[in-house]
C-alpha cells in the first residue's frame, strides 16, 4: 500500500566507465607531449652545462695559456672542477659531458644523451663558439635548434 521510491546516491557503472575512458584517451594523447617537453627541458640543461664547462675551460686557459692541463688521465673528461653529467647538481643523468678533442689552443665539448634521453642526439660546443647538434637521425646541424 505504501509506494516507497528509493533515491539512488552514487554513479552507475556506465558513468564510471565513460569517465575512465575519457581519462584514458586524454592521457594517451598528452603523454607523448609530456615526454617531448621533458626531453626539451633536459636538452636545455645540457646546453647550459656545456656553456658552463666552456667557461671553466676559458678560465683555465686565461690562467695557464693552454687547455691541455685541464684534462686529467688518459681519457678526455671534464676538468675536476666541473660535473661529468647533466644535471650537474646530481640526480638521474640525462647527458654525459666529455671533452672530445683538446689541444693547446682549442677544444670540443660534447653532451651525449644517456638513459631516457637516448635518441635525442648529442650536442657539441667548440672553443671558437660553434654549436652543433647531431640529431637522432644523424643530421648534423650547425646550431642547437631543430629549426635551423
Amino acid at each position: 500500500m505504501y509506494n516507497v521510491k528509493t533515491k539512488s546516491n552514487g554513479f552507475s557503472l556506465i558513468e564510471v566507465m565513460i569517465v575512465l575512458a575519457i581519462i584514458g584517451i586524454l592521457s594517451a594523447v598528452s603523454y607523448p607531449s609530456y615526454q617531448k617537453y621533458v626531453q626539451k627541458g633536459s636538452r636545455a640543461d645540457a646546453k647550459s652545462a656545456l656553456v658552463g664547462l666552456s667557461q671553466q675551460m676559458e678560465r683555465h686557459f686565461a690562467s695557464n695559456g693552454t687547455y691541455l692541463t685541464t684534462i686529467t688521465g688518459s681519457a678526455p673528461q671534464p676538468p675536476n672542477m666541473f660535473s661529468s653529467q647533466v644535471p650537474i647538481d646530481g640526480g638521474t643523468a640525462r647527458y654525459s659531458l666529455t671533452v672530445q678533442v683538446v689541444t693547446d689552443t682549442s677544444y670540443t665539448l660534447r653532451a651525449t644523451p644517456v638513459d631516457a634521453q637516448l635518441g635525442d642526439g648529442y650536442l657539441e660546443l667548440l672553443s671558437i663558439g660553434s654549436r652543433r647538434w647531431m640529431e637522432g637521425d644523424e643530421t648534423l646541424r650547425n646550431c642547437w635548434e631543430s629549426s635551423c
